[in-house]
């Protein structure tokens, strides 16, 4: 975090929490600035650490096991993380041969609340968690909803890693009893639209954007809804792209009932295919 990089709970600040919540970075891994003298300190004890676990044959399987990987789900909804922990998580525990589902996501999600008050979804960066004490005073906040009995990088037990932590709540770390809102960062949506699943950042979503009826315009490719809202020229479409692109938007106007948290009535659904579009834009 800080200079250099994300100062919010992105993508990469959300991996670099969660590695220290697997057990698999040590102390201040996740918080750290990165222009603090302590990241460099931190890089030279993982490297001697790395070493005292060949010496007693720790393997990374011994530390990232189911209940490690729930341990980070946990923190994942306290932290309000990027909705892309989603994939990574999962693609870790595959390859730990570990099975995380959505069903894991949104249990969690509605048994943890989201304790810190963080950018995007709230007021501060990540160095303001570091000086609140880092993510071991978040695992202390909630240590109530951990499995404890997990094994760390450290060679110990996360239980005896936090016996000595202690957490104050303040403006950017909240307690459990006042939350900043009293379920998780992420939650899971399924509906008629989704019928697998979806993913929302529930913690960086208004709750006047809760329940919303409204026009939806609907696009068979990302590149016609790119030239409708001249989001990229259409010189940098292929000549099929562009052609499909010739009906008008306002043609195919649907109604369309979006809803947080209650099943929609089957009278009120909307057998559509409805895109999402994130754009990013990047500036060089």
């Amino acid at each position: 975090p800080t200079c250099g990089s994300c100062s919010g709970m992105y993508t990469a600040n959300s991996m670099n929490c969660l590695t220290e919540v697997l057990g698999m970075g040590l102390k201040g891994n996740g918080t750290i600035p990165a222009v603090y003298s302590e990241r460099i300190k931190l890089a030279k004890h993982a490297g001697m650490q790395v070493m005292e676990m060949y010496r007693q044959d720790i393997r990374p399987r011994d530390i990232m096991t189911k209940e490690a990987f729930m341990n980070a789900l946990t923190m994942d909804m306290a932290l309000g993380c990027s909705t892309n922990s989603m994939l990574h998580l999962p693609a870790i525990a595959h390859e730990a041969g570990v099975e995380l589902t959505l069903e894991d996501f949104d249990r969690i999600s509605r048994q943890v609340p989201f304790v810190c008050n963080l950018q995007p979804s709230g007021d501060y960066p990540i160095v303001s968690l570091d000086a609140s004490g880092g993510i071991q005073a978040v695992l202390k906040t909630i240590e109530s909803r951990l499995h404890k009995d997990v094994l760390t990088v450290t060679g110990k037990t996360l239980s005896t890693l936090l016996e000595p932590v202690q957490a104050r709540p303040d403006q950017v770390l909240k307690s459990m009893d006042e939350p900043q809102k009293p379920e998780g960062g992420i939650a899971i949506l399924k509906g008629n639209l989704a019928p697998s699943g979806a993913v929302v950042k529930q913690s960086g979503v208004k709750p006047s954007m809760y329940h919303f009826r409204g026009k939806a315009r609907v696009f068979d490719s990302m590149e016609e809804a790119s030239i409708r809202y001249k989001i990229c020229p259409a010189s940098t479409l292929s000549p099929s792209s562009k052609s499909a692109c010739t009906t008008s938007p306002s043609d195919i106007e649907v109604m369309l009932y979006v809803s947080f948290g209650e099943i929609v009535p089957e009278e009120e659904r909307v057998d559509v295919i409805f895109c999402l579009i994130t754009v990013a834009v990047f500036t060089l």
